[in-house]
């Protein structure tokens, strides 16, 4: 009689004197490893590769926020920029991009984490002009304006 596994009776050595004495079957004996250098190769994966990132290396490997995406912010010259703080976190950039309009034509309008948000203006003109509307209402909150001040490498470590 056969052994019963998932797939029905197994048959092959479950019996008596299915194999000469001394000889083992070949499903039981060892699996010898032949190296071949030229496989192995063919083979070989990067770290990132192997766990499912692309083949540059090992950047890109989790999701976060902003990684891989481009800040057109800090390429835009400090001068061109206003600084906004107590913004309503209900406002879009749309928004805030469509109230600093009534000013000048802005190139880019961006809300940041804890009620502040910055746009950027296509002259310096415009920028400092922008800073009239501080104290305007923007969501339900009036708004302050102020001067963009570049942080300085340095000074960002020590803060």
């Amino acid at each position: 009689p056969g052994l019963v596994g998932k797939g029905g009776p197994m048959l092959g050595f479950a019996g008596k004197g299915l194999f000469r004495k001394g000889v083992t079957p070949p499903a039981m004996r060892p699996m010898t490893a032949v190296f071949n250098p030229a496989a192995q190769k063919s083979f070989a994966l990067s770290p990132a590769v192997a766990f499912g990132g692309s083949k540059g290396g090992a950047k890109g490997l989790g999701k976060g926020k902003a990684k891989g995406k481009d800040r057109p912010l800090r390429k835009i010259a400090a001068p061109l920029k206003v600084w906004i703080g107590n913004v309503a976190p209900s406002v879009t950039w749309k928004e805030l991009e469509e109230h600093f309009q009534q000013i000048g034509e802005t190139q880019w309008a961006e809300v940041m984490p804890r009620g502040t948000a910055c746009v950027a203006y296509k002259t310096e003109e415009e920028a400092a002009a922008a800073l009239g509307l501080s104290g305007t209402e923007l969501g339900g909150q009036a708004i302050e304006v102020d001067v963009w001040e570049a942080v300085k490498p340095k000074e960002a470590a020590a803060a």
